[in-house]
């Protein structure tokens, strides 16, 4: 249907065929309507012309562009075509919910860096790039280093109060994931990264025992949504099974996922952009954090580094091994507080492997002086009681009051007892034992 004829007032004649029924005539320019009027036809009419004016609406709501004849819009009039504001300039979006226990359910996007010694399940790209998003990107198997990043969605929904065995429920959504070709780009784009953030500090997480690499991911978001950390979030994924039957598989996965975590340890404290350095481990994790440690004690930049504090979440590690490391942990970090329980079952089990006590269990109890103890007992989790440290909102309020906030535990409202000359930090909202 070309257009013919306009004159000085947008008037135009155009010819088309059509047949008996009621059609409607839009005016637009590209997907903005901007005036129409109904016309009917009927069988008996011998009408062949129409005359119609449309009149201008404003603000000019969408068209649907299958309807708009474009063969000419040149000759359409710009002047005044301004879209539906509440379609085509929709208003900025909401800022995000405050960050913490108790936010609204909508999405927080969080970016969570990544270094992982797992073994990628599709051919290493060349240079720096994106990924396909999967979940068994990363196999349970040892490979050699590998820096990243991943986009995350979260979204929070409380536990039910009637059921004291449930946790809050988290949904997860991955946006990209993507991989550097090296060491040197992953520390170019935390400084990058840093850059934009409310605070240039950084918060490590090293997973426990049978964590899928993608499930560590989201267990770094949300830890970041939990503790409403501003930082950057790193995740440190090793090999450490894939199935509860395999611990002790896991268990000979430490020294040499240590050695790759040690190397991550480096690149994070020789950036200059990072002010603060955090520590969260959980479980086994703390295993390999301490054998890193270890590597590194007399490194002088990490003695020169500021590290700051240091969460040991249900430590997995044998009161012997905690003791060797003892000095290092105390020279290294400002500030460490340990998360121990009587009803985390996970590390009664891990006892049976060797016979020897954790220092996640609070009995006996094996953590000394320069150590903020916390009992964990009772904390209201899954039955294992073993997640705890990110699954019970008074667990996660007390670590983000411990690592953001900078508080003590008496500032944080937490009751001291003395237990065999050693002083322990009970939590008032749990049950005592």
């Amino acid at each position: 249907m070309p257009v013919t004829g306009i004159d000085d007032v947008g008037g135009f004649k155009f010819r088309t065929e059509l047949t008996e029924g009621l059609y409607e005539v839009v005016a637009g320019f590209g997907p903005f309507e901007v005036g129409s009027e109904a016309i009917t036809i009927e069988r008996r009419s011998r009408e062949r012309s129409f005359k119609i004016v449309l009149e201008p609406r404003t603000p000019f709501r969408s068209a649907d562009t299958a309807q708009l004849h474009n063969d000419e819009p040149n000759e359409l009039p710009r002047e005044g075509l301004l879209p539906n504001p509440d379609r085509y300039y929709p208003p900025p979006p909401p800022p995000p919910p405050p960050p913490g226990p108790g936010w609204a359910p909508d999405k927080n996007n969080v970016r969570v860096f990544y270094a992982t010694n797992r073994q990628l399940t599709m051919p290493p790209p060349s240079v720096s790039g994106p990924l396909p998003v999967r979940a068994e990107l990363f196999a349970d198997k040892q490979d050699r280093l590998r820096f990243g990043y991943t986009d995350v969605g979260v979204t929070f929904k409380p536990a039910s109060s009637r059921n004291p065995l449930s946790s809050d429920d988290y949904q997860f959504h991955t946006y990209s994931m993507f991989m550097f070709n090296g060491a040197s780009a992953f520390s170019d784009a935390l400084r990058t990264e840093s850059s934009h953030k409310p605070t240039q500090e950084v918060l490590l997480h090293v997973h426990g025992y049978n964590v899928p690499f993608q499930d560590g991911i989201y267990r770094t978001a949300q830890f970041v949504v939990e503790t409403g950390f501003q930082g950057v979030p790193v995740y440190f994924g090793w090999p450490g099974g894939g199935h509860w039957w395999e611990y002790p598989d896991a268990r000979k996965q430490v020294t040499p996922a240590a050695a790759e975590l040690a190397t991550l340890l480096k690149v994070l404290v020789e950036s200059a952009s990072i002010t603060k350095l955090h520590v969260v481990a959980h479980s086994l994790g703390n295993r390999v954090l301490l054998e890193a440690l270890d590597r590194l004690a007399i490194d002088p930049a990490m003695q020169s580094a500021h590290i700051a504090n240091l969460v040991m979440a249900a430590p997995d590690v044998s009161a012997g091994g905690f003791n060797q490391s003892f000095r290092t942990l105390l020279s290294l970090f400002e500030r460490r507080a340990v998360y121990v329980s009587d009803t985390d079952w996970a590390l009664r089990a891990g006892r049976t492997f060797d016979g020897e006590s954790r220092i996640g269990q609070r009995t006996p109890l094996s953590v000394g002086a320069g150590f903020e103890t916390v009992d964990a007992t009772g904390a209201k989790d899954t039955i294992i009681g073993h997640a705890y440290f990110v699954d019970t909102d008074t667990i996660a309020n007390d670590i983000a009051a411990f690592v953001v906030k900078g508080l003590a535990a008496a500032q944080r409202g937490l009751q001291s007892i003395n237990d065999s000359g050693v002083t322990l930090w009970r939590l008032p909202q749990l049950t005592p034992p």
